[in-house]
């Protein structure tokens, strides 16, 4: 699902393609990977001159697509990452700094023997470990 042309993912969700988009997605691709809308909105004000309810639209149109999961609600805010497929990455969160930061799944969770055992259907896989991060550590 991921791309790495903006144009070529707002079509692949059937959005129509604007500037805003294309900024707002490239910002997201290449310089967050998990975001809250003040985040984004952060990124692409200034710079660009997005205001934040076409952020907000944005956020809720990719998450009404299915593109755009909640990672974790830190003091009320969501935080989002792309949505990848259902066992591809996890995220750590920091308590004191609140810095989310995603890694590849090495648990080799077994959907398959979880859903035989179950006779659940899993659609999606969403792993949050909290803790206290590297900098804030020290």
């Amino acid at each position: 699902m991921r791309s790495n042309n903006s144009t070529e993912l707002l079509r692949t969700l059937s959005i129509r393609v604007t500037k805003a988009r294309q900024v707002m997605v490239n910002v997201m691709l290449n310089h967050l990977s998990s975001f809250s809308v003040k985040d984004l909105y952060d990124k692409v004000s200034e710079n660009y001159g997005i205001d934040l309810v076409t952020v907000y639209r944005f956020v809720h149109l990719l998450r009404d697509r299915d593109a755009l999961k909640v990672v974790a609600d830190i003091d009320g805010s969501q935080y989002y990452c792309f949505q990848e497929h259902k066992n591809d990455h996890h995220h750590l969160v920091c308590n004191v700094c609140h810095r989310i930061t995603c890694f590849r799944n090495s648990m080799n969770l077994r959907l398959d023997s979880i859903e035989a055992d179950s006779g659940f259907a899993i659609t999606q896989v969403s792993v949050l470990f909290k803790g206290v991060c590297s900098h804030c550590s020290q």
